[in-house]
């Protein structure tokens, strides 16, 4: 009976109090009511008002009324009591419906008899039903509603006198509600997002947004170690504050487009307000930040910025540190390396610099901007020199090839290795401007020596064909495509006017292909003459000296018999010998 009396009980209040709505303030925040039933105070921290129900069946006025006095003033607890109303007749009824449910469980009668038995039992049924449903409305229509410290809350039904106590609570609940209360906080977030620095104008606040209550709260909530987004809509959504979050998110917005707090997504730092939408808010962790940069700390920057040629918008200069401090990693790469250049430099402090953020990382690139200045200015000139310098000494690598053996490699070697072995690619004055200046010359004037002994080489061998007196038999043309083929047409000097030229010229041909062709030149001038006696005789035919060593007359002899065996059978047969 205790069961059937609590179920009713209950569904008779929850129809009463079901789809009660309550609004806060001028933001129409929404507020709710959690009913509570039992002996057991409930709980006020959740952020919404405890409806504390208690019947006099399971507890008398006065415990109740003690309860709501004890309670206090601050208590935003809603108490109320059930009276015992009608008791005997709601006894009388739950007995009767429950003897009416329990027949009809029973398995269906087949007699007529029986049938008309169970239609009256399910009329009986619907009768309790009825008569408990108007007797427990009427137990809620009489129910007393106490504020937390005794005052009695009366109106003319449960649900107004709940809802009028609820309102009341919601000012004990949220005691410091009334400064976030504004219907404009959307309009501060969007203002916010777009970097406004009076976006707190549209809540009626024209100070700095450190003094604003809100923001002062959400601020004194963020940890230099950092605070999730999301933990700060809890705090703020609960007691004693009950903010809505478009004055959570203003305030977070607003405090960030200042300088006074950062956000940070996934390990990485978000540049501004621009970057952070209301919905991500939750999900970002925010840090509280050192005093914002002074003026002149902010022109340091932007002249370090300027510098370093990395493009910033008025108000947003910390953005592009990281861009600054990568580009001075960059430089300093390209400093160093590898022998011959130096050793890279220290990059330590930039380092440093990148393991602080927000205003503190500002404020001291700022405090560094000497040390910054200066090395921007050292490593960027480096930089510029090496490309120059690095293709010089390829090129000195590859003349040293060519001039090997020659008097200017042992010359220049021990100048070569002292920028290799000390690292002096990038000094001043440039070390490799004498040693390629030596070089070319050496290279230069070598080659165009060795050119002209081929030259010199190549008329004589011509000037022999022309004194042979089978020669000018020969009809001009012919002339000219037999020392065509020989390769025996003069050279001409290779254009070694620039080093570049002098490079290619000797890498087409090196100094000991010059050499080569010098000593092919006789050979070719024979080569030449056998063909312009193959034109003169079609029936001849040539004949190779053998080789020999001679030492004797018998020697010699015996040579001249040898050669005279290979020739005289073409002889006899009247062919022209070409030897």
């Amino acid at each position: 009976m205790n069961q059937l009396r609590s179920e009713r009980l209950i569904a008779a209040v929850d129809g009463a109090l079901g789809g009660l709505k309550l609004t806060q303030g001028a933001s129409k925040t929404p507020r709710k009511i959690q009913t509570h039933w039992g002996q057991d105070e409930p709980p006020a921290d959740d952020g919404e008002v405890p409806v504390w129900i208690r019947d006099e069946w399971s507890v008398t006025e006065s415990a109740v009324k003690k309860s709501a006095a004890e309670a206090g003033d601050e208590s935003p607890t809603v108490f109320v009591l059930l009276p015992k109303h009608d008791a005997d007749q709601i006894k009388e009824a739950l007995a009767s419906y429950a003897a009416a449910e329990d027949t009809l469980r029973r398995p269906t009668p087949q007699t007529d008899e029986g049938k008309a038995a169970q239609r009256a039992m399910r009329t009986r049924l619907a009768t309790d039903d009825e008569r408990l449903s108007s007797l427990f409305q009427d137990v809620v229509g009489r129910a007393r509603v106490l504020q937390g410290g005794g005052a009695e809350t009366t109106t003319s039904t449960l649900r107004n006198a709940v809802e009028t106590a609820a309102n009341r609570s919601l000012i004990r609940l949220f005691p410091k509600f009334g400064a976030g209360d504004n219907a404009n906080w959307g309009k501060v977030v969007t203002k916010a997002r777009d970097g406004a620095p009076d976006a707190l104008a549209a809540v009626g606040h024209h100070g700095e947004p450190t003094t604003h209550p809100v923001c002062k709260e959400v601020l004194a909530a963020v940890s230099p170690g950092g605070t999730k987004g999301a933990d700060l809509h809890k705090r703020f959504a609960g007691s004693p504050y009950g903010w809505p979050k478009d004055a959570v998110n203003g305030a977070i917005l607003t405090l960030l487009a200042a300088g006074h707090i950062r956000a940070a997504q996934d390990g990485k730092d978000l540049t501004g307000p621009k970057e952070l939408p209301p919905t991500q808010i939750g999900k970002v962790t925010l840090y509280k930040e050192d005093p914002p940069p002074t003026m002149s700390q902010q022109l340091a920057v932007r002249s370090l910025l300027t510098a370093a040629g990395i493009a910033y918008e008025p108000g947003q200069e910390g953005a592009q540190i990281p861009a600054l401090l990568q580009r001075l990693k960059d430089l300093a790469a390209r400093a160093g390396g590898p022998p011959p250049l130096p050793e890279p430099p220290d990059v330590d402090h930039v380092d440093a610099l990148f393991g602080l953020g927000g205003n503190q990382r500002f404020c001291a690139v700022a405090d560094d901007h000497e040390q910054l200045s200066q090395d921007l200015e050292h490593w960027r000139a480096a930089d510029q020199k090496r490309e120059k310098r690095e293709r010089e000494w390829h090129d000195i690598q590859r003349f040293l090839r060519h001039a090997a053996g020659l008097p200017v490699e042992r010359t220049v070697e021990p100048a070569v290795a002292a920028i290799r072995d000390g690292r002096q690619l990038l000094d001043e004055p440039d070390p490799l401007t004498p040693i390629l200046g030596e070089l070319t010359a050496a290279l230069r004037s070598e080659l165009l020596a060795r050119a002209e002994q081929l030259a010199a080489a190549q008329q004589d061998a011509i000037a022999d064909l022309e004194a042979w007196e089978g020669w000018n038999d020969l009809d001009p043309g012919e002339r000219e495509e037999i020392i065509a083929e020989a390769k025996l047409t003069p050279t001409t000097a290779p254009d070694v006017a620039s080093d570049a030229h002098l490079l290619d010229a000797l890498d087409g041909t090196p100094l000991s292909a010059w050499q080569d062709r010098i000593s092919l030149v006789p050979s070719r001038r024979d080569q030449a003459r056998h063909r312009a006696a193959a034109k003169l005789e079609p029936e001849s035919v040539t004949v190779h000296l053998p080789s020999a060593t001679i030492k004797s007359t018998d020697d010699l002899d015996a040579y001249v018999d040898e050669l005279r065996a290979k020739v005289q059978p073409h002889i006899d047969a009247d062919k022209t010998v070409i030897i």
